[in-house]
């Protein structure tokens, strides 16, 4: 079934923002398969599954949900007020047919991962995330952009903290940078500002930016108003 991007944002940029984001964390789509697996998956998989040993069944799905729920953010989500809920249907929406144990689930264990020199960074303990996700609605509500302060540099800065503060909770098992990257434009496109696709190329500098704490200041440098 194919689902119809917003004419607001055309499709090969939101293409573009599915294709890195996924690639970003492994997927092994190229581009052309990526929009195939947005537009049209069932016959992508019915045509390349068992034919391509290296397509990965589990990306074609995971793309294809991913695809959807930013298309429900376009459409839906970014026309109504934030509440926490929606990254947790965000999560589910993704992850829900791959991952049917951690999907929309806040992580029960600690979790950790290899930084750009090799060594281990363990993430926040599970024990804490309540709080600490407590702590980003509390964020979101408090430094929300107003009227009277309604200006480029408030605005991204107030979404590109929010991503950076999401990667540090990491809440759940797996997903964490493609919902992160979805939290992000959702406020973007709420505020009407264009996505912020980071592209593929970027990893490691998107990646060192996220650890020393400097994302919002790397994103600005890299956003295309």
């Amino acid at each position: 079934m194919q689902i119809a991007t917003p004419i607001r944002y055309k499709k090969d940029d939101v293409a573009n923002f599915i294709y890195n984001s996924q690639k970003i964390e492994g997927c092994t789509l190229d581009l052309e398969q990526t929009k195939r697996a947005m537009y049209d998956y069932k016959s992508f998989i019915a045509d390349w599954y068992g034919v391509d040993p290296n397509l990965s069944l589990t990306d074609v799905i995971e793309t294809h949900q991913y695809y959807c729920t930013m298309v429900a953010i376009l459409l839906h989500d970014s026309k109504h007020e934030f509440n926490m809920d929606m990254i947790n249907d965000w999560h589910f929406n993704t992850f829900s047919k791959t991952k049917s144990d951690i999907a929309g689930v806040w992580r029960i264990c600690d979790v950790g991962t290899y930084n750009l020199s090799g060594e281990f960074v363990p993430y926040m303990s599970h024990r804490i995330i309540s709080f600490a996700m407590k702590g980003l609605e509390e964020f979101i509500r408090e430094n929300a952009p107003s009227k009277k302060r309604k200006n480029a540099v408030d605005i991204l800065t107030y979404c590109f903290k929010i991503h950076s503060m999401f990667e540090g909770i990491h809440p759940y098992a797996d997903g964490n940078g493609r919902v992160g990257r979805l939290l992000m434009n959702y406020f973007l496109i709420k505020y009407n500002y264009k996505m912020f696709d980071i592209k593929f190329e970027w990893r490691d500098e998107y990646f060192n930016s996220l650890e020393r704490g400097r994302f919002h200041e790397w994103a600005k440098s890299r956003y295309v108003m």
